[in-house]
C-alpha cells in the first residue's frame, strides 16, 4: 500500500545553510519539525520534503535539486503530490529558498507593461505531463496553465536575509493559530484607491457580514491607529510597486502621490490572526530589502504581525475602475472562501478555478491574472471554524484542520479529489487565447470607441488566436493600450463572428 501524507512542507536545506549558516538552518528545520508535531495534533499527517535530500528526492523518482533551480523544484513537487497525494503543498522560504517558476507574461511589452515574466507558484498547482522536463524557451506558458488543480501556499522567509526570524514567526504561526468565529472575520477593513472606489464598494459589499466603510485614498492614508487595523480581514485595492513597499492611493484624475499604507503601519497594531487580499501590482512580489530602502514589503509585515494569509500579485496587475474583474475577482473569491470556512490554500484554489469557470473564455490579461496572484502563509490554516462543521476539538490550545471526515460533508481526500477533477475538466473545456498573430485584425479606433471611453491610446493593438493547446470556439482576443488621467490600461475585446465585446481595465 502506498504512503499518503496530508500535508507536505516542501524546502531546501542547502539553500537555507546558504542564507543563514548551518545553525540558522538547524533553527528552521527544527521549527518545521514543531509544524509537522502541530498538524499531528491538529489531525494532519505532514511530511517534511528536503529538495536537496538524495534519498528523499529517489523515493519520489526525482534527482537532488540545485540550489536555484525552479525547474527542477518544479519536477520534484509535482512528483510528490502524484506519489503522497497530499492535500496542502507548502513552499517553505522565498524565492532564493524554493524558486518560483517563470510563466512567459503574455502582455509583455505592450503598453507600459514591462513584466519580462510573471514569477508564479501557480505551476506548482498543477499537473505536469508524465514526460516534462522543463519548458521550451525557458519559460511557462500561462494558457497551459489552466488545469489548476492542487492547494499550494508559500511560508516565507525574506529574499536576501541572513537571519531566519520571519520564516521562524511564520512557522511559529502556523503551528499555534486558533480558530474564530465566522462573525470575528466578517468585520472587514476596505482600503481603496480614490479613483477605483466604485469597484472596491462592489467587492467588499458581497462579502458575508456588514456592508464596510470603504476607506478611500485620498484622503485616506498613512499613519493607521490599532484599532482602525483591528478587522481581521482587510481588502486593499492601491498602487503598489517593484521597489517601494508602501500602498498608494490616487484621486480621480490626480497622480499616484498618497501613500495609503505602509508596513512600518502594521508593526505592533496589526491583529494575530489577519488575512489580507491585496490587488495591488507587485502585492506579493518576493524583493529584498535592500531594494526597498532596507524596509519589508508589504505582505510579509502583515505575516510577522501574526497575520494567517497574504494575497497578492507578484507583477504588474490590472482591473476595471468601476465594475468588476480580473484582481478584484481573484481577491474576493479567495476572502469569500476563507470567511465561508475553507482552509486559506483551498480558498486560493476555488477562486482560481470559479475565475477560470465564470471568465468562459480567457484573455491575454486574464491569463496574466491567474498565474501572479499568490498565497503566503501556510495554505492549511483555517481560520473561521463553522459550527457544527464536524471539524475536531483543537489540541492544547491550537485550530484543528479542514475536517477529515464528517457525515454530512466530503471527506478532506475526496474534496480534493473533486477539486483535482474540476481542475482538469476546466483545462479541457477552457478556450483562451494564444500567441498574438502577426498583425492586428482590428482598429484601434474601434476597439476604444466600442469600449465608449475616452482614452489616449498608447499603443498599437494586437490581435491572439486562440491557444493550440485548448478547445476551439472561434474568439479572436484583441487589446489595444490606453491612457487616461494619470492612469495606464488596456482595452480588451473578444470577438465571436464579427461581434465584439469591449472593456477596459487599469494598472493597479
Amino acid at each position: 500500500m502506498s504512503t499518503t501524507y496530508d500535508k507536505l512542507l516542501v524546502t531546501h536545506l542547502g539553500a537555507l545553510r546558504r542564507k543563514y549558516g548551518a545553525d540558522g538552518a538547524a533553527r528552521v528545520r527544527d521549527a518545521l519539525d514543531a509544524l509537522v508535531e502541530a498538524d499531528d495534533a491538529r489531525g494532519l499527517d505532514t511530511r517534511v520534503l528536503l529538495l536537496d535530500n538524495t534519498s528523499s528526492m529517489k523515493a519520489i523518482g526525482a534527482t537532488k535539486v540545485a540550489d536555484g533551480d525552479w525547474v527542477g523544484a518544479l519536477r520534484a513537487v509535482d512528483l510528490a503530490a502524484t506519489r503522497y497525494r497530499p492535500s496542502y503543498v507548502a513552499l517553505v522560504g522565498a524565492t532564493d529558498v524554493v524558486p518560483q517558476a517563470r510563466v512567459r507574461n503574455p502582455i509583455v511589452n505592450r503598453g507600459r507593461d514591462a513584466d519580462p515574466y510573471v514569477p508564479s507558484d501557480l505551476p506548482f498547482a498543477c499537473d505536469l505531463p508524465d514526460t516534462w522536463t522543463g519548458p521550451a524557451g525557458g519559460m511557462l506558458d500561462a494558457a497551459d496553465l489552466v488545469s489548476v488543480t492542487r492547494v499550494v501556499g508559500r511560508i516565507p522567509d525574506v529574499v536576501g536575509a541572513n537571519e531566519p526570524s520571519m520564516v521562524l514567526a511564520a512557522l511559529g504561526t502556523a503551528a499555534s493559530y486558533t480558530q474564530r468565529k465566522p462573525t470575528a472575520y466578517q468585520k472587514v477593513l476596505a482600503v481603496s484607491a480614490s479613483v477605483w472606489a466604485g469597484s472596491t464598494r462592489m467587492s467588499v459589499d458581497l462579502l458575508p457580514g456588514p456592508a464596510p466603510t470603504t476607506h478611500l485614498s485620498p484622503p485616506a492614508g498613512s499613519p493607521w491607529t490599532k484599532s482602525q487595523l483591528a478587522p481581521l480581514t482587510h481588502f486593499v485595492n492601491c498602487h503598489g510597486g517593484d521597489t517601494l513597499p508602501d500602498w498608494l492611493g490616487q484621486a480621480r484624475g490626480g497622480p499616484v502621490d498618497t501613500v495609503a499604507l505602509r508596513p512600518e503601519d502594521l508593526a505592533g497594531r496589526v491583529a494575530p490572526g489577519t488575512v489580507v487580499a491585496a490587488e495591488c501590482c507587485y502585492g506579493a512580489m518576493h524583493q529584498a530589502p535592500a531594494a526597498m530602502g532596507g524596509r519589508m514589503p508589504m505582505l510579509w509585515a502583515y505575516l510577522a504581525g501574526g497575520g494567517y494569509a497574504g494575497v497578492g500579485a507578484s507583477t504588474t496587475a490590472y482591473g476595471p475602475a468601476d465594475s468588476m474583474g480580473l484582481a478584484d475577482l481573484v481577491c474576493r473569491y479567495t476572502v469569500e472562501g476563507i470567511l465561508a470556512g475553507a482552509s486559506t490554500g483551498r480558498a486560493l484554489l476555488d477562486a482560481r478555478q470559479r475565475f477560470i469557470r465564470e471568465a468562459g473564455s480567457l484573455t491575454p490579461l486574464d491569463l496574466k491574472t491567474l498565474a501572479q496572484f499568490d498565497l503566503l502563509g501556510d495554505p492549511s490554516l483555517v481560520p473561521v471554524g463553522l459550527p457544527g462543521a464536524g471539524v475536531p476539538k483543537a489540541v492544547g490550545g491550537q485550530a484543528a484542520a479542514e475536517p477529515k471526515a464528517a457525515s454530512t460533508q466530503l471527506t478532506l481526500v475526496q474534496r480534493r479529489r473533486v477539486s483535482a477533477a474540476t481542475g482538469r475538466a476546466l483545462g479541457a473545456s477552457v478556450p483562451r487565447a494564444g500567441r498574438p498573430r502577426r498583425h492586428a485584425t482590428v482598429s484601434t479606433d474601434d476597439l476604444v470607441r466600442e469600449a465608449g471611453v475616452r482614452a489616449r491610446v498608447t499603443g498599437d493593438a494586437a490581435s491572439f488566436g486562440e491557444h493550440a493547446g485548448a478547445p476551439r470556439a472561434g474568439i479572436t482576443y484583441h487589446l489595444v493600450p490606453v491612457e487616461q488621467g494619470g492612469r495606464d490600461g488596456f482595452v480588451v475585446a473578444r470577438e465571436v463572428e464579427g461581434s465584439r465585446q469591449s472593456r477596459v481595465v487599469w494598472r493597479k
